[in-house]
């Protein structure tokens, strides 16, 4: 649908309404890696495939992500992170087909599975990170955000976080960005999460991200409406509808004046103020004057 001006309303045919639409944004990592206990002075490590997250007897791995919130809203309905949890499907294999143990794949998960936490964080991080130089946790300077049971029906899917009140707290006091910290506990396995921008024909793009559902308003075209019949076009007490049983009335700053049922095709508007309304009924849409 095509957004116009509020001035072409009264001048164009009765297809234009004030409407409400879903749109879905998608934001972005810009900074995402690992670092690692076996490795401490080893810095965030940026794949070009993976990132890796275990807890294990000297082989702690935990995953940062930092994603930039200037084009986050507010006002969002529904914000998540989400990041792609790698599998076999996205794996290499062998010239006889079976998985190469040394690609890219997150470990068999077993029935049992494992939790992946998610930590917010309360500071920053840089591409210089390493274990040796990481934030300890100690109850203040990250929130928990949830932990997701993840078993290998999981592979190959976005694992999703709802953050939208946490995004409307960081933006509100002033973050610039949001950061996440991504750990497991007690974890042999290896959990693999795609990282970076790859594009092939199978899998696309797998930044970490922020999709947020927002509500778009305004006069809208809206595509193929059925025209009502509106008499008079300038009314004072009366006006007749040509179909429809129920009708939503609204004025131009698409606020809902009346909801009202039509008998015998007729609605009152006498203690409506002066001004240009918009009729919806089930049948479709028009306007009037009141003078």
């Amino acid at each position: 649908m095509k957004k116009i001006l509020l001035t072409l309303a009264v001048a164009c045919s009765v297809s234009l309404i004030w409407a409400e639409t879903f749109v879905k944004d998608t934001i972005m990592a810009t900074n995402n890696g690992y670092i690692n206990e076996g490795t401490k002075t080893a810095k965030l490590n940026q794949s070009v495939w993976n990132m890796e997250v275990r807890t294990y007897t000297n082989f702690t791995r935990w995953g940062f992500v930092e994603i930039p919130l200037a084009k986050a809203d507010v006002n969002a309905v529904k914000t998540e992170f989400r990041i792609y949890l790698t599998g076999e499907r996205l794996a290499t294999k062998n010239a006889d087909q079976t998985l190469n143990v040394n690609s890219y794949t997150s470990d068999d998960l077993t029935d049992k599975g494992l939790k992946l936490s998610l930590y917010a964080l309360n500071y920053t991080f840089d591409k210089e990170l390493t274990w040796e130089t990481k934030t300890t946790p100690d109850g203040t300077n990250e929130i928990w955000v949830g932990d997701l049971a993840v078993d290998n029906t999981s592979k190959d899917t976005y694992l999703v976080w709802d953050v939208t009140e946490l995004v409307k707290t960081k933006k509100n006091a002033g973050d610039t960005h949001i950061r996440f910290r991504l750990t497991t506990k007690d974890a042999t396995q290896m959990l693999r999460m795609r990282q970076v921008k790859i594009t092939t024909g199978e899998t696309g793009s797998y930044f970490p991200r922020l999709v947020q559902e927002r509500i778009s308003t305004g006069i809208f075209d809206v595509e193929a409406p059925a025209a009502l019949t509106v008499t008079p076009t300038v009314a004072s007490d009366y006006i007749r509808i040509s179909e429809g049983k129920y009708a939503q009335i609204m004025n131009v700053h698409g606020q809902i004046i009346r909801n009202m049922f039509i008998e015998d095709g007729m609605v009152n508007v006498t203690d409506f103020s002066s001004g240009m309304y918009f009729v919806k009924t089930e049948a479709g849409v028009g306007r009037f004057i009141k003078k």
